[in-house]
C-alpha cells in the first residue's frame, strides 16, 4: 500500500496570541487540552479548513459559523494599525522521510482588505530557524519580525508552488496533497471536514446522522453513471448464458490444446530426431571438407613447384635455343659439327669392330678354354699311362731279377 500523507507540525508566526509558537503532531494525531476560552477551538479553526483551502470568510473561520470576527481581528489584535503573521502546516511520510509544508502568509492593514500569498515547501526545505531551513521572521534583538511577502518571495526563489489568491492557493494544495481530479471532489471532502469538525456534533450524534454526512461527502451519480449499471442488470440471464457458452468453450479449448500439445510434442520429437541425424551427417560432411581443403593445399604446392620445375625447364630451353641459333649462325662451328658428326660415325664402326673383335676374342678364349681343358685331360691320361707303364717295368725288373738269381 502506498504511504500517505500525515500531519507533522502546525505553526503560527506573529498571529493572534502567538509570537512564533509550533505544535508537533504524533502519528498525525493533535490533543489539545485546556480550559474554556484558552484557545483551543481558535487554534484548530485557525488552520482546519483554513489551511487545506485559503478561505477567510469568517463563517469558516468560526466552527459555530458566527461572522463576528474576521482574519483581521488575529492579526491587528487590540488595535494595531498594520501586521504580518504566517500560518503553517507541514504533511511528511515517515517511512520515506518526505516533507512538504504548506504556508500562507498574510498582510493585515487597517481599513483595507488583507494581501494572500501563500507557497508550498517541496524541495526538502522545512520551516524554522536553523542551517539549511526556511524561517519566517528576521531577529532584532529579542524581537522577531515576520518576513514580508517581498522577503519570503527573494527567500523561496522560483517555482509554480507560489500562490497570491485563495483559489490559486486551494489548487496548490489539491494538486501536491489530495491528487482529486475534479475541484467538485475537493470541495466535497472540505464540507465533510466542516461538518466533522461541529462542535455540537456529538450531542446528536447517531447512525443516521453520519450515514446523511457520508452520503453528503459521495459524489452524485448522473444518469450517464447509472446507465451502464441498469443495462448490465437486465443483461445479467443474457451474460449468464454467455458465461456457461464461454466454460463450455473453454473446456472445449483446454482439450484442443491438450492434444495439440501431444501433437506438437510428436512433431517436435521428430523435428528433434531429423535434427539429430542431419547434424551428425553435417559433421561428416565438414569433416570430408575439412580433408579435401587439405588435400587442395597439398595438390597447390605440388602444382606450385611442378610449375616452378616448368618455368626453369622453359627458361633452360630459351637458353638453349638462344645459344643453338647463336651456333648455327656461326659456318666454321657447323663445319666443325659435321666435321664431328662425320668423327662420330667412325667412332662409332671402330667401336662396332672393336665389340666384334671383342666378341671373337672371347670366342677364341673359349676354345682355348675348351683346348686347355683337352690338354689337361690327355695330360692326365698320359700320367696315367705312364704311371702303369713304370709299374709294369718294376714288376718285369723283379721278375727279371728273380729268373737271373733264383734261391
Amino acid at each position: 500500500m502506498l504511504e500517505r500523507w500525515q500531519m507533522n507540525k502546525l505553526g503560527f508566526v506573529n498571529f493572534w496570541l502567538y509570537d512564533w509558537e509550533e505544535f508537533t503532531f504524533s502519528e498525525g494525531r493533535l490533543l489539545l487540552r485546556g480550559e474554556n476560552g484558552a484557545g483551543k477551538s481558535i487554534t484548530t479553526q485557525s488552520f482546519i479548513p483554513f489551511m487545506l483551502d485559503g478561505d477567510m470568510r469568517p463563517h469558516r473561520l468560526d466552527s459555530f459559523g458566527s461572522k463576528d470576527r474576521k482574519m483581521e481581528y488575529y492579526l491587528l489584535g487590540g488595535g494595531a494599525e498594520e501586521s504580518t503573521g504566517y500560518l503553517y502546516l507541514e504533511f511528511t511520510k515517515p517511512q520515506h522521510k518526505l516533507y512538504r509544508t504548506f504556508v500562507i502568509g498574510l498582510r493585515a492593514r487597517k481599513g483595507k482588505p488583507i494581501d494572500f500569498w501563500g507557497f508550498c515547501l517541496s524541495d526538502g526545505r522545512r520551516v524554522g530557524c536553523g542551517e539549511g531551513e526556511f524561517p519566517l521572521f528576521s531577529t532584532r534583538g529579542s524581537q522577531r519580525i515576520a518576513l514580508t511577502r517581498q522577503e519570503a518571495r527573494n527567500q523561496f526563489g522560483d517555482g509554480e508552488n507560489w500562490v497570491e489568491r485563495s483559489g490559486e492557493y486551494k489548487q496548490m494544495v489539491n494538486r501536491m496533497l489530495f491528487g482529486c481530479r475534479e475541484a467538485d471532489q475537493y470541495d466535497r471532502l472540505l464540507k465533510l471536514l466542516m461538518d466533522i469538525r461541529k462542535p455540537k456534533l456529538s450531542k446528536d450524534f447517531s447512525p443516521e446522522l453520519v450515514r446523511g454526512l457520508l452520503n453528503e461527502s459521495l459524489q452524485p451519480l448522473g444518469e450517464d453513471d447509472i446507465a451502464p449499471m441498469v443495462q448490465s442488470m437486465e443483461k445479467m440471464d443474457d451474460i449468464q448464458n454467455r458465461l456457461e457458452n464461454l466454460r463450455d468453450c473453454l473446456r472445449a479449448a483446454r482439450t484442443l490444446r491438450n492434444e495439440y500439445k501431444r501433437y506438437n510434442e510428436f512433431v517436435l520429437g521428430k523435428k528433434g530426431e531429423f535434427y539429430l541425424t542431419a547434424r551428425a551427417g553435417a559433421q561428416e560432411l565438414v569433416q570430408e571438407a575439412e580433408d579435401l581443403r587439405q588435400q587442395t593445399a597439398l595438390t597447390e604446392d605440388s602444382l606450385s613447384a611442378q610449375r616452378a620445375a616448368r618455368g626453369e625447364a622453359e627458361r633452360r630451353i630459351t637458353e638453349l635455343q638462344r645459344e643453338y641459333d647463336a651456333l648455327s649462325e656461326n659456318e666454321q662451328l657447323e663445319q666443325s659439327v659435321q666435321k664431328l658428326a662425320a668423327q662420330r660415325g667412325e667412332l662409332a664402326q671402330a667401336q662396332a669392330a672393336v665389340e666384334a673383335l671383342k666378341a671373337k676374342e672371347a670366342d677364341t678364349q673359349r676354345s682355348v678354354d675348351a683346348k686347355t681343358r683337352e690338354e689337361e685331360t690327355a695330360q692326365r691320361l698320359f700320367d696315367e699311362q705312364r704311371e702303369a707303364l713304370r709299374r709294369e717295368f718294376a714288376e718285369l725288373d723283379a721278375l727279371n731279377d728273380t729268373v737271373r738269381y733264383p734261391h
